[in-house]
């Protein structure tokens, strides 16, 4: 007796909900597609807006670092041992030491600013 009145119970309830269920606008797939692609595309007119100064200028910054580490180098050189030690395979593999390693810092910044300017998609959803 118990379960039979369960059943008539939640058949009630059953009956109530579709009773009071809201019903989703005809457009609303539309509206939900429409404002994920205005977003994705304020967001990539934001990613165009950015300039590209302040790229430029750390390439600069970290270029004239190296110029600035091979000056001292070649003085350094120059003043232990004249000429004849500017032309010597240590003075070279030093150079070319300093200059591997600032660009190689410098294609590690350029690739991590441009993964953070990476847009970010978080709205893959199929409708």
């Amino acid at each position: 007796m118990d379960d039979n009145e369960t059943v008539k119970h939640d058949d009630k309830f059953r009956d109530l909900l579709l009773v009071t269920k809201i019903k989703a606008e005809k457009n609303l797939k539309y509206r939900i597609i429409q404002q994920i692609e205005t977003e994705n595309e304020l967001l990539m007119e934001k990613i165009r807006n950015r300039s590209a100064l302040p790229l430029i200028n750390f390439s600069l910054s970290v270029i004239g670092v190296m110029i600035a580490l091979i000056a001292f180098i070649t003085a350094g050189f120059y003043f232990e041992g004249g000429k004849d030690r500017l032309v010597s395979p240590s003075f070279f593999m030093l150079v070319l030491l300093v200059f591997i390693v600032c660009i190689f810092f410098l294609l590690i910044s350029v690739l991590d600013e441009s993964r953070r300017n990476k847009p970010f998609s978080s709205t893959t959803a199929v409708l």
